[in-house]
């Protein structure tokens, strides 16, 4: 199989260039918090939504989460609690997890609470995960089939960038042109192409929008491998910070 070190879709007028792990820059999306957990407290945050943390670091609340942190107690380890929880037309929704108390990083997801999440990352997953820029990681396939906004133009741009140890086709039929014979400039473009990635073993999406309202940064890891394995050909193929 050859190794294929990127395919980015919309960073020219014809295109050489979309899924959690959305890093919000503005828009309607709603953010994944991230607390940075060291030494047994809450030492940092990125939140849009905060509403407190506590002087000692053990409890925080933002976005319709709380989370306490217990230290252990003789055998028993310490624990990171989160808990959310609100009362919708149809009855009460609760999202709650729970995580070993270790160094690292703990993803709250936004919105309907029938659909957050919660994850906790090592302080070595989440600094391996940075160095590539990556967002999010999904155990999925990355062989799959993609339909994918790109745009540019006087409203911003929308580009996306795959890396994959596979191959991709792709079919530009619904991406519209700008017409001159109606004052508009040919190399501006919106509408969405048509991406299938094959024989692969893993596949990294990567999003960068800043179109109209909607400015929001994803790069989400597709694979059913070991994650920390793939260094080597991250570092090969993958994103370049």
């Amino acid at each position: 199989m050859d190794i294929q070190a990127s395919y980015t879709v919309g960073n020219s007028a014809r295109g050489n260039s979309d899924a959690g792990g959305l890093t919000q820059k503005g828009g309607s999306h709603m953010a994944t918090t991230k607390l940075t957990i060291r030494d047994g407290k809450i030492v940092s945050r990125d939140d849009r939504y905060f509403i407190s943390l506590s002087e000692d670091g053990k409890r925080y609340e933002g976005n319709g989460w709380t989370v306490i942190i217990k230290d252990g107690h003789k055998d028993r380890p310490g624990r990171i609690i989160c808990h959310a929880e609100r009362r919708y037309s149809d009855g009460p929704a609760i999202c709650h997890r729970e995580f070993k108390l270790a160094d690292g990083t703990i993803g709250l997801a936004g919105g309907n609470i029938k659909l957050r999440y919660a994850y906790f990352r090592t302080k070595k997953f989440q600094e391996f995960l940075n160095r590539f820029g990556i967002t999010a990681v999904k155990s999925l396939s990355p062989n799959m089939e993609l339909k994918l906004f790109i745009a540019y133009g006087a409203c911003g741009a929308s580009y996306v960038n795959i890396y994959t140890d596979g191959d991709v086709r792709h079919d530009f039929a619904d991406v519209e042109y700008g017409d001159p014979s109606k004052g508009e400039n040919p190399s501006c473009y919106e509408g969405h192409v048509r991406c299938i990635i094959s024989n692969a073993t893993w596949a990294i999406v990567a999003r960068d929008v800043d179109w109209r309202n909607d400015r929001s940064y994803s790069c989400i890891l597709y694979t059913m491998r070991d994650v920390m394995s793939l260094e080597k050909e991250l570092m090969a193929h993958g994103p370049k910070l």
